[in-house]
């Protein structure tokens, strides 16, 4: 049997009482992103080795998202999924409909 390992994060400004409303505003950023990725563990060689690549291409010790611009976060993720075989996906909503969910 395949044995998996979940990672699991959130992008966004913690809270859901206070959301800004424009770019210039004050509170919380008004969407709520959950993202993750499954990884197989008999693939965790193969992803060692892409985020090798990544590392050496961008020149980042530390692989983070807020270090990156959009193209280059997406393009990343695409070669990590296609190259390591894990499956990635996110959660995306925006805080205004989460209602009762508070």
């Amino acid at each position: 049997m395949t044995k998996y390992t979940l990672f699991i994060d959130e992008t966004g400004d913690a809270g859901i009482d206070k959301v800004r409303k424009g770019v210039d505003g004050k509170g919380a950023s008004p969407i709520l992103v959950i993202a993750g990725c499954l990884i197989p563990d008999d693939r965790a060689v193969e992803l060692k080795s892409v985020l090798q690549e990544i590392r050496s291409a961008t020149s980042k010790p530390n692989l983070h998202c807020t270090d990156m611009g959009h193209v280059a976060v997406a393009k990343y993720a695409r070669m990590v999924s296609e190259k390591a075989g894990i499956l990635c996906f996110a959660f995306v909503s925006t805080k205004s409909t989460m209602g009762s969910y508070k």
